[in-house]
């Protein structure tokens, strides 16, 4: 059975495209990444130690381990609590631009029916986005694979695992909400200074880290999302679904745990997204 999706995100795109446009959001984000990357080796974080940039932190933090939810399924492989950060983080960004309403139930729907949950057999390199795990669906997914074409037992191809939400799911969705329906993608934030620059004017950042920086554990190896809301004195205050209150970090191990990975750098670009307000008056109501 398929998940249906709400009207609020009908106008999302699915997250298979036509390979041109694949090839440019991927490479919008792989050129963002890397002026990233650079920006941090270069900045001077210690001029950050008497200034302030800061948006009212939420009442309200989404949770991960809310009994509500915590339990509930993302797509065919995992929990929201063990894998659905980024429908937290875009959970906490729908609030703070006034679209309350849309609930973490629509948000998961969404993500998972659109193609952006994203999960993998242990024995097949290429990560697969199916809601539904049977043979016959896997075959068509891998019509080139031999190995794949063979087997007569899903067991045969391991256990299933999540690889998390994909991160073209947010520029998509702030794609959405900016009114931009243009098929290039320009979501993302290049340079430290930008970050701090929409910090200040109100728009929250988010931002994929790797959690062995970001934590400060070398055991932890998967990838995360949060959003950046403060940068006081060289100390970042996130939303992180992993707690129940905001979690504050030196803004450079922030910084470097988000520029660990080189193929997966992203901090996004919030400042088009329309208000709930605007888009109201813009709609006449």
């Amino acid at each position: 059975m398929t998940t249906s999706v709400t009207n609020f995100f009908k106008n999302l795109p699915d997250f298979q495209v036509e390979p041109e446009n694949h090839a440019k959001r991927k490479e919008m984000g792989l050129n963002a990444g890397k002026k990233l990357e650079k920006s941090v080796e270069t900045f001077d974080f210690s001029q950050l130690a008497g200034k302030k940039y800061h948006i009212p932190i939420p009442a309200y933090i989404p949770y991960a381990g809310d009994p509500r939810w915590k339990d509930a399924p993302f797509g065919p492989v995992n929990t929201l609590e063990k894998a659905g950060c980024i429908v937290f983080v875009i959970k906490s960004l729908l609030d703070y631009y006034g679209y309350k309403n849309v609930s973490i139930e629509e948000i998961t729907k969404a993500c998972v029916s659109k193609g952006y949950r994203m999960w993998k057999f242990p024995t097949v390199s290429e990560s697969l986005n199916l809601e539904e795990i049977t043979l016959e669906k896997v075959k068509e997914a891998f019509p080139g694979n031999p190995y794949v074409q063979a087997c007569k037992d899903l067991k045969e191809l391991g256990t299933p695992v999540g690889v998390g939400g994909s991160f073209y799911f947010l520029d998509s969705i702030i794609n959405m909400l900016s009114g931009n329906t243009s098929d290039r993608y320009h979501t993302r934030l290049s340079c430290v200074e930008d970050i701090l620059h929409n910090i200040a004017m109100g728009h929250p950042v988010p931002l994929r880290v790797e959690n062995s920086i970001y934590l400060d554990d070398p055991s932890k190896k998967e990838g995360h999302y949060v959003v950046l809301f403060a940068v006081v004195h060289g100390v970042a205050t996130v939303i992180d679904s992993n707690s129940r209150t905001p979690v504050k970090v030196l803004f450079e191990q922030l910084m470097r745990a988000a520029t660990a990975n080189p193929r997966l750098i992203a901090a996004w670009d919030t400042s088009k997204i329309k208000f709930a307000c605007q888009s109201s008056k813009k709609e006449g109501h």
